[in-house]
């Protein structure tokens, strides 16, 4: 057992241990009520509405910034935000890692943060 945790942690995925909440999608506020129109799949709160962007398959360090809807948030430090598939028991300031395939991914929370 410990031979498989210490393995793990080597190949940096000890994440993949901490609790995880699936992302159905990843979004940017339109900039225009016409670029949402000309967009599908859109997602409207109050007068802001959000449109799906592209990410590239990677995985990496992020937090939550910002709550917008119970499955919306906002990533910390950047324009981007999540739509998570069900609502996930997440904070503001909560911390973790984000594995991005095929434009949904998974954000990891860290146990730990500060």
């Amino acid at each position: 057992m410990v031979l498989c945790l210490n393995i793990s942690m080597v190949l940096g995925q000890e994440y993949k241990n901490w609790d995880k909440y699936d992302i159905e999608g990843f979004y940017t506020i339109a900039k225009s009520k016409a670029e949402a129109k000309i967009s599908k799949n859109v997602l409207r709160e109050g007068a802001d509405y959000y449109i799906p962007t592209e990410m590239d398959d990677q995985v990496f360090p992020s937090g939550i910034s910002k709550k917008i809807t119970p499955k919306l948030y906002k990533l910390k430090d950047t324009e981007i935000y999540v739509f998570f598939t069900f609502p996930p028991f997440l904070y503001d300031s909560d911390n973790g890692m984000i594995e991005i395939k095929n434009n949904k991914g998974v954000f990891y929370k860290s146990p730990t943060n500060p």
